[in-house]
Parts: C-alpha cells; sequence; structure tokens
C-alpha cells in the first residue's frame, strides 16, 4: 500500500512538471510566435546545479530554492542580454540598408536628398 501510494505521487510529480514546462512554451509561443526550446535547457541547468551544490554539502532544500534559481536566473538574464544585442545589431544593419536603398532611388529619379533618416523608417517600418 506505502509503495502504491509512493509511485502515484511521483506520476502526479512528473505530470506537474511536464504541464509546467507546457504551459511555458504555450505562453511564450502565444506572445511571440517562436519556439523557444531553452526552457528544457534551463529546467536541467537548474536541476544540475541541486544535484551538485547537494553533493558539495549544501542542505538540498536551499540548493533546490536558492542556488538553482539563481545561478539559472544568471545564466538566463546573460543569454536574453546577449539575445537582446544581437537583435538590435540586426535591427540597425536592417535600417541602414533601407536607407542605402532609398537613397540610391532617390538618386535615380533625382529627387531629394539621399540622407533624409525619416524616409528611411518608413521604408524600415514598411519591409515588415
Amino acid at each position: 500500500m506505502d509503495f502504491a501510494v509512493v509511485v502515484i505521487v511521483e506520476i502526479l510529480y512528473a505530470v506537474a512538471s511536464l504541464a509546467l514546462i507546457a504551459a511555458g512554451l504555450a505562453v511564450v509561443f502565444g506572445m511571440m510566435r517562436v519556439i523557444n526550446l531553452a526552457h528544457g535547457e534551463f529546467l536541467m541547468l537548474g536541476g544540475y546545479t541541486a544535484i551538485v551544490s547537494v553533493k558539495a554539502g549544501i542542505n538540498i532544500y536551499v540548493a533546490m530554492l536558492v542556488v538553482a534559481p539563481i545561478v539559472v536566473g544568471a545564466i538566463g538574464g546573460s543569454r536574453v542580454n546577449a539575445e537582446a544585442v544581437a537583435e538590435r545589431e540586426a535591427l540597425i544593419q536592417r535600417r541602414e540598408a533601407a536607407e542605402r536603398v532609398l537613397g540610391n532611388l532617390k538618386r535615380m529619379a533625382g529627387v531629394g536628398s539621399p540622407n533624409t533618416r525619416a524616409d528611411a523608417s518608413m521604408v524600415t517600418i514598411a519591409a515588415f
């Protein structure tokens, strides 16, 4: 009887973990329309951090509730920052390309100044 209760609790724990991960993926996909598979990476990073912390002599509850979230947050925050910088650089490159195209079109047509930034931003917005 005791073994059956333990098995049921373990099954419920596994189902709850999978449901939480699936909800996170659904929220990210619903908002950004991008499939972000980093959730599994962060889950494994947190588990590995907790295991290493316990083997180093830290209490298991402190390892799970304090150490693992700090490590995952630090590594996840640095990755998010790096991705934001890369996205910003890509946007700047697209804008510069749009400015060059608009300048070339204006020079070919012989109209206005080729360095008008307001017109280039409209081309950039129209490209999306």
